[in-house]
């Protein structure tokens, strides 16, 4: 697989409008040395000598003299399309060129330049680094048992016992989706950070308010991707965030207490009978006395890391 011969052919064209756009136009014969080279080898096609060439895409229009004092340039038009068509190699033979016949295949190349456009000549480099990763907000729903209400207080009964079965509440939690392109991805990093919550600031979110509920990557593959043969992943986060935060606040009770000698021993009701039930506690494992407010224990049930280590910046308002 190889260039036999890269030639410019007669028929350049060029228009100026009222607006003072330019647009050019310059065909060229590539004769490449098998048959089964595609536009893919033909529209990057340097001649072996190293001059012609395919200009490529985005580059400025020039009329590609050797010679300095007949040298052009255009610096306001630029390669805007590159169009390569198959042609027949007796047609190729017919009009004089030199190429050795039915070896190869015989290219026609039409180069088109316009005006700039900012978005065609952007880097379509997958992992550039200016790419601003998509963001997504949304609410997922959850339940909760509704063992405290808006105040702080216990749900209890009349007769100030719990619920059993505990009520259930809706927990809406809200949803940030970041999905980036990334040269590759690291399950055991996943596997570390899943469900963790985050020891630093993140996205003006303090700590413990925000937990890793998913990291995905889909394998991607871009012509454009200068490194890994083209392979990239395309790695979505999935973060929950709680205002309140991760850790677990626990309604203190049980069947079971501590006597004064610090052993535990089955809770007694006021008959000095052992409790079918749990009963309320004060936080140190004695039963609550009568009228006092229930005790909440404060438990962390998911593990605190940075999550600096994603390097997702957030950008913007």
């Amino acid at each position: 697989m190889a260039i036999y011969s890269v030639l410019e052919q007669r028929g350049r064209s060029g228009t100026i409008g009222a607006d003072w756009k330019r647009e050019y136009t310059r065909r060229f014969l590539v004769i490449t040395t098998d048959k089964m080279d595609d536009v893919t080898v033909v529209r990057t096609a340097v001649d072996p000598s190293g001059y012609p060439f395919i200009p490529t895409l985005g580059s400025i229009y020039t009329n590609a003299s050797l010679s300095p004092s007949t040298l052009r340039r255009d610096f306001g038009s630029y390669v805007v399309s590159i169009e390569c068509t198959e042609t027949d190699p007796q047609v190729v033979q017919t009009n004089g060129y030199d190429a050795p016949p039915n070896t190869g295949s015989y290219w026609e190349v039409t180069v088109k330049y316009g005006p700039y456009d900012p978005q065609a000549f952007d880097s379509q480099n997958p992992l550039d680094s200016t790419e601003k990763p998509k963001v997504s907000w949304g609410l997922s729903r959850f339940t909760k048992p509704f063992d405290q209400d808006t105040d702080g207080n216990a749900v209890l009964n009349s007769a100030g016992d719990y619920f059993d079965p505990p009520i259930e509440l809706d927990d809406s939690r809200l949803v940030l989706r970041i999905t980036r392109n990334e040269e590759s991805y690291d399950p055991d990093l996943t596997n570390q950070y899943k469900d963790a919550t985050n020891s630093d600031e993140f996205w003006d979110f303090p700590p413990d308010q925000v937990k890793l509920m998913d990291r995905s990557a889909e394998l991607q593959s871009s012509g454009d991707c200068p490194i890994n043969d083209g392979e990239y992943w395309a790695v979505s986060y999935d973060f929950e965030i709680r205002p309140e935060g991760w850790t677990k606040q626990i309604l203190d009770q049980g069947c079971k207490v501590l006597d004064d000698s610090g052993k535990l021993v089955n809770a007694t009701d006021n008959d000095g009978q052992p409790v079918n039930s749990p009963i309320l506690l004060d936080g140190n494992g004695k039963k609550l006395p009568e009228g006092a407010d229930p005790v909440f224990l404060k438990k962390k049930g998911y593990k605190q890391l940075p999550f600096a280590v994603f390097g997702l910046t957030k950008r913007g308002p």
